[in-house]
């Protein structure tokens, strides 16, 4: 009975093993088939050079200023 027992276990660490290395390779092979992550093209404004503090005024008053810098910077 001793002998079974001790058979029982080492195919039950065996089975972990197994487990434990399947595991292992489909955490790999998530890694490696996960996108790279794209770089910033250089011609990016970093954020912190962007000034996004509210403005204060409305919607409408903010379309205006734009057009309006829109229109004279064709003239």
């Amino acid at each position: 009975m001793d002998r079974r027992r001790l058979e029982e276990e080492q195919r039950a660490m065996e089975a972990r093993r197994e487990q434990q290395l399947e595991v292992e390779r489909l955490r790999r092979q998530s890694m490696e088939s996960a996108e790279p992550r794209l770089e910033m093209p250089l011609t990016v404004v970093p954020e912190l050079s962007v000034d996004a503090r509210p403005s204060g005024l409305t919607a409408s008053q903010e379309r205006s200023v734009v057009d309006e810098y829109y229109v004279r910077r064709r003239r």
